[in-house]
């Protein structure tokens, strides 16, 4: 318990420390130069910092995060008799080129929290007064657990925050073709080129808070038993003509009324409000950041994110697992709403988000030490033998 304190508190500081330290050289190199448009380079010590600290963390657990177990065994299966289960030829590429190397598992699970949080902060690598929220909310939310369990998923979600100035551009052949590559690492990747509609969402649409709230609660209202979807009978068919047979053992029992319950506990009850927040301030965020391209359409996806995690959350994990690709904005979105707090001074508003987003991952701690289930171990930071 004190381990997982310690790595994902002194974690989120320290990565937060250097995000603020690249800002504030970023912001005096602009008054300095009376350039507005003036930006430290990606390849900055504090970015290439950030990226070795986080990949030091997620190479050296040992079983945190659901799928650690399964990946970690697949690596040594490669490593030993070159074999492994039927992945993706994209990840089976990457297990391979660690593993032929006669490298531990540990510098193929560093290597991956590497591409992680370097795809994300090279998609806000303009955007730098950012990083020292999203280190945080990283860290002390849901999403490095998030990350280290869908880790291929994951790796994904961050190349797709990357490229987020393709859309904004309308640089449509480009974007399909990394898609596409994309899915070869998780084959999930190609529900990203629905991206492109998301982008035609008029910027007034997002601006209206009152009906973005209404459609929320509805959502809220439609996932809490979702028996509408027993009218999904098609979807097999649809799953097993795109070759996704193992789908379908999740889908038929939610077709025939087998739903799962997820209940409202405080982490639940926290995500929620932290998605009523983003929604009631983005108007005035909107005005704040005038002209930076990467709001709306960040907005825009997180709020898909929300809309569906609400409507599918008590069908099954395999169900939401895709929509996880646009719900991943909402820690975009939240260090776009702290620094907007921070910067005008609304000081009740910025502790009280700041309570939910931060305190999420010792909630999950807690319950992980004082209800030990199956799920709730993984939550824990263990640390793994180097030359294991």
């Amino acid at each position: 318990m004190f381990l997982s304190i310690f790595v994902y508190t002194a974690t989120a500081l320290v990565l937060s420390a250097l995000g603020w330290h690249v800002s504030k050289r970023e912001s005096e190199a602009r008054i300095a130069g009376h350039n507005d448009t003036l930006s430290i380079p990606f390849y900055s010590w504090e970015i290439l910092l950030s990226v070795v600290v986080f990949a030091a963390v997620a190479g050296l657990r040992y079983h945190t995060g659901y799928d650690h177990e399964m990946y970690l065994r697949d690596f040594i299966s490669i490593q030993h008799v070159g074999e492994s289960r039927d992945y993706e030829y994209g990840y089976l590429l990457l297990n391979h080129l660690v593993a032929c190397t006669g490298l531990p598992a540990v510098i193929f699970f560093a290597l991956c929290g590497a591409l992680q949080i370097g795809f994300l902060y090279y998609g806000l690598r303009k955007n730098k007064e950012l990083l020292p929220w999203v280190a945080l909310y990283l860290m002390l939310g849901p999403w490095f657990l998030w990350c280290m369990n869908s880790m291929r998923q994951a790796i994904v979600a961050c190349v797709f925050v990357s490229l987020i100035p393709m859309l904004v551009n309308r640089r449509w052949l480009p974007y399909v073709v990394i898609v596409l590559a994309l899915s070869m690492i998780h084959k999930s990747a190609l529900l990203l080129l629905l991206a492109v509609v998301v982008v035609k969402v008029p910027e007034s649409w997002l601006e209206n808070k009152r009906l973005l709230l209404l459609i929320l609660g509805i959502c809220v209202l439609l996932g809490l038993y979702p028996v509408w979807m027993r009218f999904l009978e098609g979807l097999q068919s649809v799953l097993d003509y795109m070759g996704l047979h193992n789908y379908i053992q999740f889908i038929d029992p939610i077709i025939k009324g087998e739903f799962r319950q997820v209940s409202f506990g405080p982490s639940r009850l926290s995500n929620l409000m932290v998605d009523v927040i983003l929604i009631w301030y983005y108007p005035q965020m909107s005005r704040h950041f005038e002209g930076d391209k990467l709001l709306p359409l960040c907005f825009a996806m997180a709020l898909v994110g929300m809309f569906s995690f609400n409507i599918f959350v008590n069908t099954s994990f395999f169900v939401l697992r895709p929509f996880e690709y646009f719900l991943f904005f909402v820690l975009i979105m939240v260090g776009y709403t702290l620094s907007y707090l921070y910067k005008t001074r609304k000081h009740l508003p910025l502790i009280i988000l700041s309570a939910l987003c931060f305190t999420y991952i010792y909630i999950e701690i807690f319950k992980a030490v004082y209800r030990p289930t199956r799920e709730m171990l993984p939550t824990l930071y263990q640390v793994a033998v180097v030359g294991g």
